[in-house]
């Protein structure tokens, strides 16, 4: 009997160091999906920002333009009209822009959500597995 416990010893070591190695290339898998998404992540802002900045300046100019254009038009008889008119337009797309850029932060996904996602895959696998 002294025999077969070495070798069950063995067995159970063999075991663990398999066990153990499963889970470090399991989270290894999983630190490189973060350092993908993190990496998309950073990707997607910058294009967004750039996008937004050449956006937002070239609107601006176009809409100043439109304004001069506008005030001046009507300069000799609708000044005050035309001035108060542009401002009401603007004012009202600029706060539609606001409400709609805080609806999408707060719908925005958070954070590494797929790796959040397949964290909970890989639980209810192991929970399952240890039933």
């Amino acid at each position: 009997m002294s025999n077969s416990q070495p070798g069950a010893n063995a067995g159970l070591l063999d075991s663990i160091k398999a066990l153990g190695i499963t889970f470090l290339a399991l989270v290894r898998t999983r630190a490189e999906l973060i350092a993908v998404e993190l990496q998309e992540d950073r990707e997607r802002i910058k294009e967004i920002f750039i996008l937004s900045l050449v956006s937002a300046l070239f609107c601006t100019l176009g809409l100043l333009l439109l304004a001069v254009f506008i005030v001046v038009y009507y300069w000799d008889s609708y000044r005050l009209l035309a001035i108060g008119g542009v401002t009401v337009v603007y004012s009202g797309v600029g706060i539609w822009t606001l409400i709609e850029l805080l609806k999408r932060l707060r719908n925005n996904p958070p954070l590494l959500a797929t790796t959040l996602q397949e964290f909970d895959h890989d639980i209810d696998i192991l929970s399952k597995s240890h039933e």
